[in-house]
């Protein structure tokens, strides 16, 4: 085999890694988001809870959701490189 695609293939194996491991953590914030949010449905609508009570969930969802996106973005880019 050429040496320069042996190089090739080293650069993109790593790159390869970072991206499923990213879609890794995307899919544990999926099910942590899926979790949150659950927890708030079952607060308000059976627990009869009002906002002020699930503000620290909705707090969290939203900091999950901002983190996922970062994660979900970074996952796209490191796609991107494997792809080129």
């Amino acid at each position: 085999m050429d040496k320069r695609l042996m190089g090739e293939a080293r650069q993109v194996r790593v790159v390869f890694v970072v991206s499923i491991m990213l879609s890794l953590i995307v899919g544990i914030l999926i099910i942590g988001q899926a979790l949150v949010l659950s927890r708030v449905i079952n607060h308000i609508f059976l627990q009869k809870a009002t906002l002020a009570d699930v503000t620290d969930l909705l707090l969290l969802l939203a900091i999950i959701i901002v983190i996922r996106a970062f994660f979900n973005a970074s996952q796209t880019i490191a796609t991107a490189q494997v792809a080129i």
